[in-house]
C-alpha cells in the first residue's frame, strides 16, 4: 500500500490525488507516479519579469533597494500573494529615486505659493 498526498486546489477544493501505474513494454519494469504539477522556488531576480499565479515572498533576507517592490510585484492577485519575513527595514528605495521624488514635491509646493 502506498502513501497517497492530499492536495488543496486553487478554489479551495481539497482532493486526494491517486497514484498512475506505467508498465514497461513486455512487463519487464513497472513506474508508480502521481499526476502532479511541480513548483519552484525563485530567486527575486530570476522571477523579473513574470507574472505568477500563486506567490510566496520570503523577505527576511531582501538586501537590496527595490528587492521587495520586484518580489511583491510579481503576483498576479492579492489572493494569490503571501509575505513572510516583512519588516520596515527591508523595503528600501534607491537614494536618488527618493531625491527624485522630493524634488517633485517640492516643485509642487513652489508652484502653489
Amino acid at each position: 500500500m502506498c502513501v497517497v498526498p492530499e492536495v488543496q486546489l486553487a478554489n479551495g477544493q481539497r482532493c486526494i490525488i491517486p497514484p498512475v501505474c506505467w508498465t514497461a513494454s513486455g512487463g519487464v519494469g513497472l513506474r508508480l507516479q502521481f499526476p502532479l504539477k511541480l513548483a519552484w522556488a525563485l530567486t527575486v531576480h530570476r522571477s523579473q519579469g513574470m507574472t505568477l499565479d500563486r506567490v510566496e515572498c520570503r523577505l527576511g533576507s531582501a538586501f537590496e533597494c527595490g528587492q521587495a517592490y520586484v518580489a511583491l510585484s510579481r503576483a498576479r492577485s492579492m489572493d494569490g500573494l503571501r509575505v513572510t519575513g516583512l519588516c520596515q527595514n527591508v523595503v528600501k528605495a534607491h537614494p536618488l529615486v527618493l531625491q527624485f521624488y522630493d524634488s517633485l514635491q517640492q516643485q509642487q509646493r513652489s508652484m502653489q505659493h
